[in-house]
């Protein structure tokens, strides 16, 4: 019977396929995904999408568009495209050639050569090829996408050797919450944080709590620059800890300095007399660039100014009536706290030495009224230069054997002050 069966062409029924569910795919094809039951892989699980992307994509990741985390969409001129931080992060490239070529370093030999490496490896998130990123631990054999290993927690240090860890062997930090009961507030967005996670990140200089989306926003927007803790204004050690757990500081400058006419304030000139009296007949905010009409600004503030005529402005400064007030009161406050200087210094200083000099030279009779007419034969250069500064001098008018006498207070490097007594006589006093 079973030969007959065979024999007459006829086949035995097979076993109708399990429909699969329309709700479930018409879910999936809403989203724009593709539906695949080959081993199970939803392709929701992953960040590639099905069906053509317009516009270039990534030779090695897939995506088309150019992001702060996947760095410029880069091309060359025999049809490669490639994503700068897809190109650092790859395992076997290195920059050997120019700053200025298309690929900003990377030479175009390189980057074919590892992309047909990386079609023999597949991605351990979205079992795609060309997964060329992997865990720098030697003994972790993980491969993926770079934008794969950013959604899926693992860590990429975007400084240095750009090193990267899968999710399995990434440094964590010991995030403890700081409330009683549990739950913390980020400190720039104030969202609950309810448990300690890799999205959550504390600094080493306050230990807040901040979200690690927070925390990217505010260095994509401050820059290296101005990249600091939010809390306490720390700036070195908060740096190099965000970047140590895979924030992406940028080398440029804050966003708020990048927009369009950002300084053109900076350029404004005060055009406007403010004198109690204006005497010009088409108006205060009238102007000329010479003349008895023209704008002179206040050399302090520059917030104020005069027509040339109405303030009696014989030439180009001129200083308002409130920064003329406040001049005049820190001179004397100066002169107060130099003085208070003066008599500290001096009640710190030992008791000064006598030192007698005399000059080498045979002296002549002295002549005290031939010294008292002339000017001191004293080079104070030359005394700084041997390492002593001249403080003050007086000249003896008594007249002995010995010759007139100068007394020399002199302050030394150390900072001692040292009384030299020079007797000379009738001669051009020489200081060896």
């Amino acid at each position: 019977m079973l030969f007959g069966v065979e024999a007459s062409g006829l086949k035995w029924p097979r076993a109708a396929k399990k429909p699969v569910k329309q709700s479930r795919v018409k879910a999936v094809a809403a989203k724009g995904e593709s539906f695949c039951r080959r081993r199970t892989v939803w392709r929701a699980r992953c960040v590639h999408r099905a069906g053509p992307e317009p516009g270039p994509t990534c030779s090695f990741c897939g995506l088309p568009q150019s992001d702060d985390l996947n760095g410029e969409l880069l091309s060359t001129g025999s049809g490669l495209h490639v994503h700068y931080f897809c190109m650092l992060f790859s395992s076997g490239l290195h920059q050997r050639g120019e700053e200025e070529e298309p690929l900003r370093g990377f030479v175009e030999a390189d980057v074919r050569a590892e992309l047909r490496r990386g079609n023999r490896l597949m991605c351990c998130f979205c079992k795609r090829k060309n997964a060329t990123v992997g865990c720098c631990l030697r003994a972790c054999k993980k491969a993926f996408h770079m934008p794969c290993g950013v959604a899926k927690d693992c860590l990429l240090q975007f400084f240095g050797d750009f090193r990267v860890y899968c999710a399995g062997h990434r440094p964590r930090q010991n995030v403890v919450p700081m409330d009683k009961d549990g739950v913390s507030l980020c400190a720039i967005c104030s969202e609950q944080m309810t448990h300690p996670s890799v999205n959550v990140l504390v600094t080493p200089c306050c230990r807040q709590l901040f979200h690690r989306a927070c925390i990217q926003r505010q260095a994509m927007s401050a820059g290296i620059h101005f990249f600091r803790c939010g809390h306490c204004n720390n700036k070195e050690a908060f740096q190099q800890e965000m970047q140590d757990h895979g924030i992406y500081v940028p080398d440029q400058d804050a966003s708020w300095e990048r927009e369009p006419h950002a300084y053109e304030e900076l350029l404004f000139r005060y055009q406007h007399c403010d004198a109690p009296r204006c005497s010009c007949p088409m108006g205060r905010d009238h102007r000329h660039e010479d003349g008895r009409w023209k704008i002179v600004v206040c050399d302090s503030c520059g917030s104020q100014g005069v027509h040339a005529s109405c303030g009696n402005v014989g030439g180009a400064h001129w200083i308002c009536t409130e920064c003329r007030q406040i001049i005049n009161r820190v001179p004397s406050a100066a002169q107060q706290s130099s003085s208070g200087r003066i008599e500290k210094r001096q009640s710190q200083q030992p008791e000064p030495e006598v030192i007698e000099i005399t000059s080498d030279e045979e002296d002549e009779a002295p002549c005290p009224q031939r010294h008292a007419e002339r000017k001191t034969p004293v080079d104070a250069e030359r005394l700084t230069a041997n390492g002593c500064r001249l403080v003050d001098f007086a000249l003896r008018g008594a007249s002995n054997d010995d010759g007139t006498t100068l007394q020399l207070m002199l302050e030394t490097i150390s900072g001692n002050v040292v009384v030299a007594d020079i007797s000379f006589a009738d001669r051009p006093l020489v200081i060896s």
